[in-house]
């Protein structure tokens, strides 16, 4: 299957998936380092290039860190679930 016959979002959710892994496991380089390796094997130039851009955004991946962390999550639930 081409990688434009998988729709955008399912593109998004996998690339998300392995940076959130990545990102936990790794920290940021970690992250952008696997995202290189699997550009154009397992992730399109499309999302790739977009997570790529980020490499300098030092706040955006703390701040994206920081959201795994299951208190900081709860706290963002909204007061009526």
């Amino acid at each position: 299957m081409d990688g434009e016959q998988i729709p955008l979002l399912a593109r998004i959710c996998s690339i998300a998936q392995t940076v959130e892994v990545f990102l936990a496991q790794s920290g940021k380089d970690g992250a952008i380092s696997v995202v290189r390796e699997r550009r154009k094997k397992w992730f399109g130039p499309d999302v790739s290039d977009v997570v790529l851009g980020w490499t300098d955004r030092d706040g955006w991946w703390e701040d994206v860190r920081a959201a795994t962390d299951t208190e900081a999550l709860t706290g963002l639930e909204p007061p009526d679930h």
